[in-house]
């Protein structure tokens, strides 16, 4: 049975709390910079974002579904619903306070309490490692390596595969590659980020 990463509509939104002047004009810098380095395709810039908000997988919400999102004064804005399988919630977050994570929605600051033990902080690592169901990356320009400074293991993908993330070193990510094509199940590593850029796209889903 061949598996595909399917795409599908996620909650995933921006974040971030210091404001920043010209803010729309230094992000399409910093993505038009981190575009002209060679070293691999960028999925998305990773500049201020320090990880994701996402649901406590320890805590019922059974009896409360609706997650609040706030403004600056505390005034409930919208909610979210928190128990659609086919819509998690993921909200990337660059910084916060004691009271708030700060979120941006179609330009405009929006706020999560902190007190909510509903959603949990997760660093960029641990969401990758526990988050995600698979990766996607570009294996010509970010090789799959017998280690981070070894062999090329893997140069071309297989066209129905599944590759796990295993273990972070720096900017350097271990990965189980599976192709189901041949049977073939390997171990290497790939890197995951620069200094501007995330190098691989995360899959929720399989």
């Amino acid at each position: 049975m061949k598996l595909y990463p399917y795409f599908i509509f996620l909650l995933i939104f921006s974040c971030a709390f210091n404001e920043k002047k010209d803010d729309e004009t230094t992000a399409k810098a910093v993505i038009n910079e981190a575009l002209e380095k060679p070293i691999s395709y960028c999925y998305d810039s990773i500049q201020g974002i320090k990880g994701f908000i996402v649901n406590n997988p320890d805590i019922d919400i059974s009896e409360n579904l609706k997650l609040n999102i706030y403004a600056l004064d505390g005034t409930i804005l919208s909610s979210v619903q928190m128990d659609n399988e086919y819509q998690p919630i993921i909200f990337r977050c660059s910084d916060f306070n004691e009271e708030f994570f700060s979120i941006v929605i179609d330009g405009t600051k929006k706020y999560l309490k902190r007190n909510d033990k509903r959603i949990i902080f997760q660093t960029w690592e641990n969401h990758i490692l526990d988050g995600v169901f698979a990766i996607n990356f570009d294996v010509k320009s970010n090789p799959i390596k017998k280690t981070i400074e070894g062999e090329k293991l893997v140069t071309q993908l297989s066209n129905n595969r599944r590759i796990t993330p295993l273990e972070i070193d720096r900017n350097y990510l271990m990965v189980k590659y599976e192709d189901f094509n041949t049977s073939q199940t390997l171990t290497g590593w790939i890197q995951w980020r620069n200094s501007y850029c995330l190098l691989i796209e995360l899959l929720y889903f399989a």
